[in-house]
C-alpha cells in the first residue's frame, strides 16, 4: 500500500544514565540569603576559649577576657543557560518537546550546584592538611580508614550531621574496595554474623543510593567525586571520598 506506515515511532524516550549529586543536598547546610541586601553573605563564629588555668585572690576580679571572632564570606553568583525551540519543534515533534529540554536542564543544573560544593570542599582540603586523608600506593579504602577519619573528626570537636553521624560521598568504585574489606572487625566482617546485615550485603549494595552506616558515618555512593590523574602513582586513577560534619 503505498500510504502504508514506514516507521513506528516510540513516544517514551529511552532513560539516559544520570548521575546521583549528592554534595548540596546531603553535605552542605542552608543559610538564607535576604532579597536586596547585596550578593555576598558574611558568616561568623567565635574561637571557643581554652580552660582557666589560675585561681581568683579574694575581692579582686582577674582580667577580662576578649571575644575572637572568625568570618568568611559567600558570594551570590548565577549561573544558568537556555534551549530554543523552535514552533516547527514546539508543534510538530511526536512528543513534548519543552519536557525533555526541562529534563535536561534541570540535570545540567544538579551537576552544576553539585560542582560548586565539590570545588569548595576540594579548596578546604588543599587549604588545609589536617582535614585530608592521603592513601599511599596500593592502598585501599578500608573499614578502619573511616574509623580513623571519624575519630579524626570527633578529635577536633567537629558536631556530626543528622542523627549525629557524620555523611561521606564516596565513588562506587571505592565503595567496592570497602566492601572488599573481610578483614576482621571490618564492616563485611560485622555485617555477615547477622541476618540484617546479610541482607544487606545480597542486595542493598546494588540499589541503595546511601550504602550503609559504619563507624559514625552514613555512606552514600555518587559518581561525580573528582578524580586525580597519576594518583598515588604514575598511570593510576585516585578518586576522592568526602566525609564531613555540620556547617562544614
Amino acid at each position: 500500500l503505498a500510504g502504508f506506515p514506514q516507521i513506528a515511532y516510540d513516544r517514551m524516550a529511552i532513560m539516559e544514565w544520570q548521575f546521583n549529586t549528592p554534595f548540596l543536598e546531603e553535605l552542605c547546610d542552608f543559610r538564607p540569603l535576604p532579597r536586596r541586601s547585596g550578593r555576598t553573605l558574611q558568616f561568623y563564629g567565635q574561637t571557643p576559649f581554652a580552660a582557666a588555668t589560675y585561681d581568683l585572690t579574694e575581692g579582686i576580679p582577674g582580667p577580662s577576657l576578649q571575644l575572637n571572632q572568625v568570618f568568611s564570606d559567600a558570594f551570590a553568583d548565577e549561573y544558568g543557560d537556555w534551549i530554543g525551540i523552535s514552533n516547527v519543534a514546539q508543534q510538530m515533534f511526536l512528543a513534548d518537546i519543552t519536557l525533555d529540554a526541562s529534563r535536561n536542564l534541570s540535570y545540567r543544573g544538579a551537576l552544576t550546584a553539585n560542582l560548586i560544593a565539590i570545588n569548595a570542599f576540594e579548596a578546604a582540603a588543599v587549604a588545609q592538611s589536617s582535614a585530608r586523608i592521603d592513601l599511599l600506593d596500593n592502598e585501599f579504602m578500608l573499614s578502619n580508614t573511616i574509623r580513623k577519619s571519624e575519630s579524626q573528626l570527633m578529635g577536633n570537636a567537629v558536631p556530626g550531621r543528622d542523627g549525629g553521624m557524620y555523611t561521606s560521598a564516596m565513588h562506587p568504585y571505592v565503595v567496592y574496595d570497602f566492601m572488599s574489606d573481610n578483614s576482621a572487625g571490618s564492616a563485611v566482617d560485622t555485617l555477615k554474623r547477622s541476618e540484617g546485615g546479610a541482607a544487606v550485603l545480597k542486595t542493598d549494595m546494588t540499589r541503595g543510593y546511601s550504602v550503609l552506616e559504619w563507624a559514625g558515618v552514613r555512606i552514600i555512593r555518587t559518581q561525580t567525586v573528582p578524580t586525580y590523574s597519576n594518583y598515588p602513582s604514575v598511570g593510576k586513577t585516585g578518586y576522592a571520598t568526602y566525609i564531613v560534619g555540620r556547617e562544614a
